[in-house]
């Protein structure tokens, strides 16, 4: 739980300034994190951040902004000398592993309860108290419900949208609620400029319904590109093929999109019983998506990445891992045998 009045600070340094950064992780957690607040505020501008760790080679950019507060959402870490390289004031709010970053106003629910990984779309809703179907976006998307009070605001206001305030059918049964996720988890992937056009658009519409039904000519933009990247989505989902191994394991280098996180949600709901392993080569390295539904996996991963160059980390039961393509069979023999497999 994070402190009504630490939320309070956050907000009054949001609220004096007049050029923020937002940086933010690139899925819809992040995403709607920044929308969030930047619809609070009227002002500002936000990068995604598509690397786990907000890079150090981000440092002259950001100073070239010239902003007046940088602000970091959903990101577990930065690399070395990035605080200290930047040259504004810099807030920081996150629910991963909590770090200690010096002089800087850091907020983490798992500083008071390192249970309670409320994911950050939560705490900016908290924040910003309002566009709630966005931070429901943001909540489901990070596999967490509402609290009971906002579902049942949520249901006087977009009754429409969901049933049931469950993940799996916000995520993958309810037929609007399921594709307005996608929509925003779709938006993210493409070119920088059409990303960034993307966000400029979703931090401008009023309701959901504009984008469901294409009501303006930006809303079916956002339509028309989601449905470009669903269609190569779902090629890559129909090529996956389920055996009796325990390990759910499938690799794919033919696309230009990263659907690791997608396609090991969607896999996992599907097959629960399996422990979920989505890679996607780009370079010299896998970058993977690990899932699991009864085995708490992120310990194992850490395990298993020892003797690789490797990297990694997240939740207990979702996470990720940034692989050498030549250490992926070792990583994979000592993985299997974390998991007791072989």
């Amino acid at each position: 739980m994070i402190d009504e009045t630490l939320l309070n600070k956050f907000k009054e340094k949001l609220m004096q300034s007049n050029r923020p950064l937002f940086l933010f992780d690139d899925d819809p957690d992040g995403l709607c994190s920044f929308l969030l607040l930047y619809r609070m505020l009227g002002r500002g501008n936000g990068w995604p951040v598509k690397t786990s760790y907000v890079p150090f080679g981000m440092v002259d950019k950001i100073n070239n902004y010239q902003a007046d507060l940088v602000v970091i959402l959903d990101k577990p870490g930065l690399e070395d000398g990035v605080l200290e390289g930047i040259q504004t004031e810099v807030i920081w709010l996150d629910h991963h592993q909590p770090v200690n970053p010096k002089n800087t106003l850091y907020l983490n629910p798992r500083n008071g309860d390192d249970k309670d990984n409320s994911c950050t779309s939560y705490w900016c809703y908290r924040i910003a108290k309002r566009d709630l179907w966005i931070a429901a976006v943001g909540i489901y998307s990070d596999w967490q419900t509402l609290s009971e009070e906002m579902y049942s605001e949520f249901k006087e206001n977009f009754g429409s949208l969901l049933s049931k305030n469950e993940v799996e059918t916000a995520l993958f049964s309810s037929e609007d609620m399921s594709k307005l996720c996608r929509i925003f988890s779709f938006n993210l992937k493409g070119s920088n400029s059409d990303v960034l056009s993307s966000i400029k658009i979703l931090s401008r519409v009023e309701n959901p319904f504009h984008i469901l039904n294409g009501e303006t000519s930006q809303a079916k933009l956002l339509l028309k590109r989601y449905e470009k990247n669903n269609a190569e989505y779902q090629n890559l989902l129909n090529s996956v093929e389920v055996t009796e191994d325990k390990l759910l394991l499938f690799n794919y280098t033919e696309s230009d999109n990263s659907f690791t996180a997608d396609l090991s949600n969607e896999l996992l709901v599907k097959y629960p019983e399996k422990v979920i392993l989505i890679s996607r080569q780009k370079g010299d390295s896998y970058k993977c998506s690990l899932r699991s539904a009864k085995v708490p996996i992120v310990d194992k991963l850490q395990k298993a990445l020892a003797g690789t160059n490797g990297e990694g980390g997240g939740h207990s039961y979702a996470c990720g891992a940034v692989i050498p393509v030549e250490q992926f069979p070792t990583f994979l023999e000592n993985f299997r045998k974390e998991l007791s497999l072989n």
